[in-house]
């Protein structure tokens, strides 16, 4: 079975009979602070609509350069970081490539695309989904690339950099590429120190995908980038189509990395609210949350707990009776690597976290 991805409000709504604006989304990780600003930058750039794209994106890599303090000559930006999910391994060729499990699916199904093989590092609930070091070493004997996501998709959980680069260094050690997924890091506070960006400019083997879909909150728009030395920013260029990025979602990007108030803002929301979501929702029994540096957390459900109303209850019947009263869920059932207990949930405002822990309440209690 396919796993699903979140954020499919449309086909819930067909489903349960509800409008799409009844719907509170907590199936996709999104920043649920939106800069006003976005749409005054929307309606300024509807006139470019009428010309191409710069081919070069100048204006667009140069603002990411001074957001993440590396030389434009080290960034590639593309459709949303899965653009870059899938062509890293066309360029970069590997016959085997290393994924933990569980992870996003994407990953998966770029390298099926190539015909390679996925070679699958199953992560430990009882070690809460934290990275194997040693395991993961004595994998590379089989492999060629790497593909990593820290913070992690779907568990929350963000590797120490000192074991990353143990990783990395005898990865280039043995030539073998590393792409580390960064899509969650702004979401992290002290990000910038962190993330393995400035290491990637420096090495032959890393590259580090970002994206400004989860925490600029534009996921319609898709925008993310790669950054990596500039051999391998070179040979990613070449592969990629022309104009991959609209002039409305270039616009955006140019601007939007200059909100620092509006980033500060966001990391003091989340923080405030995963405690608070953890706090309530950790009262009740049966119901397991794992630890999460970003927005969002990974629970389960422990169906033999005599407190539910039913016993037998999974992931999906959840994930169902919550869409039913307008709450969307990321049910997991489908993601290999977990089970029909294990669901994922974004950090929302109060209001929102509010109707969630109600509803999670009225359905298990």
């Amino acid at each position: 079975m396919n796993d699903i991805h979140g954020g499919d409000i449309w086909s819930a709504a067909d489903r349960y009979g509800l409008k799409a604006n009844e719907i509170i989304d907590f199936s996709a990780s999104i920043n649920p602070i939106f800069s006003e600003r976005i749409k005054d930058i929307v309606i300024s750039s509807i006139e470019s609509l009428c010309h191409y794209p710069d081919p070069a994106y100048k204006k667009l890599r140069d603002a990411i350069s001074e957001f993440i303090n590396i030389s434009p000559e080290n960034i590639a930006v593309g459709n949303g970081s899965t653009e870059f999910i899938y062509l890293i391994p066309r360029v970069l060729t590997a016959e085997n490539v290393l994924i933990p499990l569980p992870s996003f699916s994407e990953y998966e199904n770029a390298i099926r695309q190539i015909d390679a093989n996925p070679i699958f590092l199953p992560l430990s609930e009882k070690e809460s989904f934290e990275l194997p070091i040693g395991e993961v070493i004595d994998k590379l004997k089989d492999i060629q690339m790497l593909l990593l996501c820290s913070p992690h998709n779907p568990t929350g959980v963000l590797y120490k950099k000192e074991n990353i680069l143990k990783i990395i260094d005898e990865c280039e050690r043995r030539g073998i590429w590393v792409v580390i997924d960064e899509v969650f890091i702004e979401f992290v506070p002290d990000f910038k120190n962190i993330s393995f960006v400035d290491e990637s400019i420096k090495r032959k083997n890393l590259v580090v995908l970002r994206s400004l879909t989860k925490f600029f909150a534009i996921p319609g728009l898709r925008l993310g980038y790669m950054v990596g030395n500039k051999d391998i920013i070179k040979r990613i260029g070449d592969y990629q189509e022309p104009w991959q990025v609209n002039a409305v979602a270039s616009a955006v990007g140019s601007e939007i990395l200059k909100e620092t108030d509006c980033i500060n803002e966001s990391l003091k929301l989340i923080r405030r609210e995963r405690d608070f979501l953890f706090s309530e929702l950790g009262k009740i029994n049966g119901l397991k949350l794992f630890p999460s540096m970003v927005n969002f957390i990974l629970a389960s459900l422990e169906v033999q707990d005599a407190r539910y109303k039913m016993q037998d209850l999974n992931s999906t019947m959840l994930s169902s009776r919550l869409a039913s009263r307008g709450i969307l869920i990321r049910d997991l059932s489908t993601m290999k690597g977990l089970d029909n207990r294990f669901f994922r949930f974004a950090v929302r405002g109060r209001t929102d976290n509010e109707k969630l822990i109600a509803a999670i309440k009225e359905v298990l209690l």
